[in-house]
């Protein structure tokens, strides 16, 4: 089973101890779009936001994405996915100024295979 954003966001906020207002305040956003995000009702989370969220986590934004295309085994461990494993150390290689670039580009590149598949 794959996990979305959200709920990696809301593993990551538990596992630190930190309630959503909490997270919220430290990422510069509400707590009812941190509430959004989590529960799903927000799915597109916009890059800024994505790197202001992994740094209130104390993390980078490359770790929140691998961590969203972590599997469960049905021993309970945890398994990457080799292509989001291959993404992440990819962008986590870049110059910090370019990661905001690479996630823009990833962000577009998303959304046409979300159109595309609708279509």
């Amino acid at each position: 089973m794959t996990i979305h954003l959200g709920k990696t966001i809301r593993v990551l906020r538990i596992e630190r101890n930190m309630s959503q207002s909490q997270l919220a305040q430290a990422a510069g956003v509400v707590r009812s779009y941190i509430s959004m995000i989590e529960s799903g009702q927000r799915t597109n989370v916009g890059t800024e936001t994505l790197h202001r969220l992994a740094a209130a986590l104390g993390l980078s934004a490359g770790a929140i994405l691998t961590s969203s295309g972590v599997a469960f085994s049905s021993a309970g461990s945890l398994e990457l996915s080799p292509e989001v494993r291959r993404l992440a150390e990819r962008i986590d290689a870049l110059p910090p100024g370019a990661h905001e670039r690479a996630l823009a580009l990833v962000d577009s590149v998303v959304r046409g295979v979300h159109a595309s598949v609708e279509e």
